[in-house]
């Protein structure tokens, strides 16, 4: 009776095998391979981005020139002396027309994009940024929360609001009675949209207006949104 089943055991632990190696091979390709990053701009205006990665895991960065992305590879290696480093650190993003791209792959398959809007302020060693925000980064913390930091110069006043509108996080800079120079604030992600942040800068231009006795200073303000980041998951 035993001789008889024999075979038929013999297939279902083969059927059995081949399922818990194609599962292993999907909850592998799908499993987090970035622990975290940053996204950071100092006060000469450069930007950088930090990455920390699980054990044993490589990256390269590439530029992709057709969608003029800065993408970020990361995948799993066997080379043991990968397997003793863990963080990176990319120093050479550059504003394109305005803008950078950074794309993040885990196992050849696209996870995080994200896009930054500024204006080229690259200073020259030493020299002080003249705008209200001075150095700012935004960290992912490899779950839904994000950390901003920032710095503004003395005499400006910061404010935080959300457009729900345009789903943006906004930080109000203007010129005021200071409440701070240095800020920290933690936001949550929802899983069904990007996470967008943006600097509203509250920038005052002179206008004259004159008459035969007199001219008159007059002020106007507009609201100049840099630096504006987007992040999504795909």
């Amino acid at each position: 009776m035993i001789k008889k089943y024999f075979p038929f055991l013999i297939i279902c632990s083969i059927v059995l095998s081949s399922c818990t190696s194609e599962d292993n091979v999907i909850e592998n390709e799908n499993k987090a391979l970035i622990k975290s990053y940053k996204i950071s701009r100092d006060a000469q205006g450069r930007y950088s981005i930090d990455y920390d990665l699980v054990d044993g895991i490589s990256s390269e960065i590439a530029k992709d020139v057709t969608t003029n992305s800065n993408n970020i590879y990361t995948y799993e290696t066997e080379r043991s002396y990968q397997e003793k480093k863990t963080k990176f650190l990319n120093e050479n993003l550059k504003l394109d027309n305005n803008e950078i791209k950074i794309g993040l792959f885990e196992n050849n398959e696209k996870r995080r994009s994200i896009t930054i809007e500024d204006e080229n302020i690259v200073m020259a060693k030493g020299k002080n940024n003249p705008d209200f925000l001075q150095e700012y980064s935004v960290e992912h913390l490899g779950t839904d929360e994000y950390v901003l930091d920032f710095k503004v110069r003395k005499g400006v006043n910061v404010g935080f609001e959300y457009n729900d509108e345009d789903n943006i996080y906004e930080v109000h800079l203007k010129e005021g009675v200071s409440n701070g120079t240095t800020f920290t604030k933690l936001y949550k992600k929802s899983s069904s949209l990007p996470l967008k942040i943006d600097f509203v800068n509250y920038v005052r231009y002179h206008a004259y207006s004159k008459n035969e006795n007199s001219s008159l200073v007059l002020y106007s303000v507009k609201k100049n949104r840099v630096p504006r980041v987007v992040e999504q998951s795909i």
